[in-house]
């Protein structure tokens, strides 16, 4: 594929546990290693975010989508609490001793952050962390002449930009189309300041999203883009619909057992485990299909495990779905 998960597990970042987090490791249930090793991905929706960096861009959001322009980290005070906890969480289950990981993101910066604190809390309990050969994170000359943020350094270069995780918009007028709280002053402003072939597109657009029932907006970004998507993509012909969108969580899962396939090709005597950072609108459409319905809240993991060459197990909730790829 395309993309890969360059990494170099001579390069890693290890810190000790202290006693505390020891005792509670030991007191964890941990993963048993088979001979092969049991190597596996999980796919973690990004904590609670402001999407300032939606509104920072209103005077220009017809512009292209660039990353490193954003507000970082973009989470609100909850989400960083919020991803601060599930981390803890998270990593419970795992151990050090057998377990080596390797972190992958979504370029927008609400991803990117949850994915950081994720890592730090990883680094904290001792884990070994794959250092990727390159992040696609690196600023160039021209980037810090601009002062824009440089989230390679903010991640320390161990957070791998993928490109499949990502939205990847045309740019930023797509997604304040979906982004169902915006203050109407702020709605105003935008279609003030957007040409005027695009002006009367967007607020149709907007029309259709002001309109949805509270219920569907009160569910986020993700159940507002599921719902309208295809209505959107009449005016905006690059927004994709859930058909597209499920075809792009496969492709995911392709990368996350290439991922998986390539670790057990290079005999790791830890257990790879990817953690790979990204947004509901992917998998909304595959969680309806195989679970009966849409929802992933901030920072709920889905697990990922190769079944045999062309199928693998998408886990949810304690259930578990086997899917052909």
């Amino acid at each position: 594929m395309s993309e890969q998960f360059a990494y170099n597990p001579g390069s890693s970042a290890e810190k000790p546990l202290d006693e505390e987090k020891k005792k509670e490791g030991e007191e964890n249930e941990t993963n048993e290693t088979d001979e092969g090793g049991k190597h596996s991905a999980s796919y973690i929706r990004h904590s609670a975010s402001n999407y300032d960096t939606y509104v920072m861009q209103k005077d220009r959001l017809d512009k292209k989508f660039d990353p490193r322009d954003q507000k970082f980290p973009d989470l609100s005070s909850k989400g960083l609490e919020l991803a601060e906890n599930k981390a803890e969480e998270f990593f419970r289950n795992l151990d050090p001793e057998k377990d080596i990981l390797f972190f992958a993101s979504s370029n927008e910066a609400r991803t990117l952050a949850t994915a950081n604190i994720y890592r730090q809390e990883a680094e904290r309990r001792g884990f070994e962390i794959i250092k990727p050969t390159k992040t696609n994170l690196e600023q160039s000359p021209e980037d810090k002449e601009a002062g824009k943020t440089d989230l390679h350094e903010e991640t320390d270069g161990y957070v791998r930009m993928s490109s499949m995780l990502s939205l990847n918009p045309r740019d930023y007028i797509e997604h304040s189309i979906f982004v169902a709280g915006l203050p109407q002053f702020i709605q105003d402003s935008i279609a003030d300041r957007l040409p005027e072939d695009l002006r009367s597109k967007w607020r149709q657009a907007r029309e259709i999203i002001n309109n949805a029932p509270d219920e569907v907006k009160k569910k986020g970004f993700g159940e507002v883009y599921h719902k309208y998507a295809d209505q959107i993509k009449e005016l905006f012909p690059d927004v994709r619909n859930a058909e597209q969108m499920e075809k792009r969580f496969q492709n995911i899962m392709k990368l996350a057992k290439w991922g998986m396939d390539k670790a057990k090709e290079a005999g790791l005597e830890k257990n790879l485990k990817i953690l790979g950072f990204g947004h509901e609108n992917y998998a909304s459409p595959v969680l309806e299909k195989y679970f009966g319905d849409r929802d992933m809240a901030n920072c709920e993991a889905l697990g990922i495990e190769a079944v045999s060459d062309d199928e693998i197990s998408l886990e949810r909730r304690g259930e578990k779905a086997e899917i052909s790829l």
